[in-house]
């Protein structure tokens, strides 16, 4: 048994935006699963963010998934965007990587 949960969050990926004369076109949009823990950030990690984010909804996401910046995913209706992505370090650390997830500006 584990003495953390077990959150799944769809990861929306967008590939191949290019920028043309001023004119932007989006990607291909691709999705996946992620397993790992969701929780709170905590002080310690808003300290990772510029100060512009800091005060906006914050979500440490741990997990063996390779999550790149600029990745996002809906937590209960609200789109969050991947600022980090820290290796953990601790004692159970081979592997898994550290995620801040930032609410959308929009939301």
């Amino acid at each position: 048994m584990s003495i953390f949960s077990t959150d799944t969050l769809t990861i929306s990926r967008v590939s191949g935006k290019t920028l043309t004369k001023g004119t932007y076109s989006a990607g291909t949009t691709t999705t996946f699963s992620a397993t790992g823990n969701l929780q709170p950030a905590g002080k310690d990690d808003l300290l990772k963010l510029p100060e512009g984010y800091r005060n906006r909804d914050v979500r440490l996401f741990m997990t063996h998934e390779d999550i790149q910046l600029n990745d996002s995913t809906t937590i209960g209706g609200i789109i969050y965007i991947a600022m980090t992505n820290e290796p953990f370090e601790g004692v159970t650390s081979i592997g898994r990587n550290e995620i801040l997830f930032v609410k959308d500006r929009g939301q």
